[in-house]
């Protein structure tokens, strides 16, 4: 989280300014009527994207980055910052909005151990030139996306929702858009995001889900073993067990995948589908686990509830 520094308003940077303005980067502002994001029009008139990269070749553990945007006077744009800095050390951030003649027009402070992102409103006082810099006075170098917008004054920002990239037939190896323009989830950490949902009906706790992530992107674990723990658990087991006999039987495992997971009675066709597959050894419950977990039908249920992204 970031804090206003109100002590710093008003204070005259101009020498600070011209020190690193070769360094500037320059932008303009690019109109957004008419655009579409997902499920309806965005939010902004206009936006402008930044690339910051601040490195101290001096090793006096200071380094800044500046970008430089015209805008139009008495309009409110939002400033969205981030990236990672110096591998996500404990350090302070601050990021500064600076007039044309250097002095200071707002500042925030990000403290150690703080999440380097940040949303933050800005009212420009004049048509001209505004300087806006992030960086550090206690890092070697950073890099950072930086983002300019400008609010729709015309219509209200409309509510935006989740949506699933580059839609295709089958959705479930797509990233997620969380529908506020800037930020996705990537399809392998939304498929296991699912998964874990779909097998305990809750969403994750971060332990777990950081622990079988890192198994998996190291190739020590997949999917399909993943759902082979979770089947074997004992909370599973408290779900799908349902004669308690310590064994989950075929029709006690599609039961529970159709009301706990879809929450639905599962139809004739589908059942019998999933029970041939059982039966026959065509596939395993943790296969089947999976298949279900990624279909279509469960991806577009738990859109919403993966865009947001919580952990228990």
């Amino acid at each position: 989280m970031s804090n206003r520094l109100s002590t710093w308003s008003s204070y005259d940077a101009s020498n600070w300014l011209n020190y690193y303005w070769d360094e500037a980067f320059y932008g303009e502002l690019i109109p957004m009527s008419g655009w579409e994001v997902g499920n309806g029009p965005v939010a902004y008139e206009s936006a402008a994207f930044f690339t910051l990269g601040g490195w101290d070749p001096y090793g006096r553990d200071d380094s800044f980055d500046i970008a430089t945007i015209y805008l139009q006077g008495g309009e409110t744009y939002e400033i969205y910052l981030a990236g990672e800095f110096d591998y996500l050390i404990e350090t302070d951030m601050s990021l500064l909005i600076l007039d044309d003649w250097g002095y200071v027009l707002e500042a925030y402070y990000f403290p150690p151990d703080a999440v380097f992102d940040a949303s933050i409103s800005f009212t420009s006082s004049y048509d001209g030139w505004y300087h806006i810099s992030a960086g550090s006075d206690s890092l070697d170098y950073f890099t950072a996306f930086l983002y300019v917008a400008e609010l729709n004054s015309f219509d209200p920002i409309p509510d935006l929702h989740p949506y699933i990239r580059n839609k295709d037939e089958y959705n479930w190896d797509n990233d997620i858009d969380t529908g506020d323009g800037w930020l996705y989830i990537a399809a392998e950490d939304a498929q296991l995001y699912r998964a874990y949902m779909g097998a305990m009906g809750r969403i994750p706790d971060a332990g777990g889900f950081n622990w079988w992530a890192n198994e998996i992107e190291w190739g020590r674990e997949d999917l399909f073993s993943m759902a082979d723990g979770f089947i074997n658990s004992t909370e599973f087991k408290g779900y799908a067990d349902t004669n308690y006999d310590g064994k989950i039987s075929n029709d006690e495992f599609i039961t529970h995948m159709y009301e706990g997971v879809f929450g639905r009675t599962a139809d004739v066709g589908g059942y019998n589908y999933w029970l041939s597959e059982l039966s026959t050894g065509a596939s395993d419950q943790g296969e089947v686990l999976i298949y279900m977990t990624q279909s279509n039908e469960y991806v577009d249920q738990t859109l919403e509830a993966v865009a947001d992204y919580l952990f228990t």
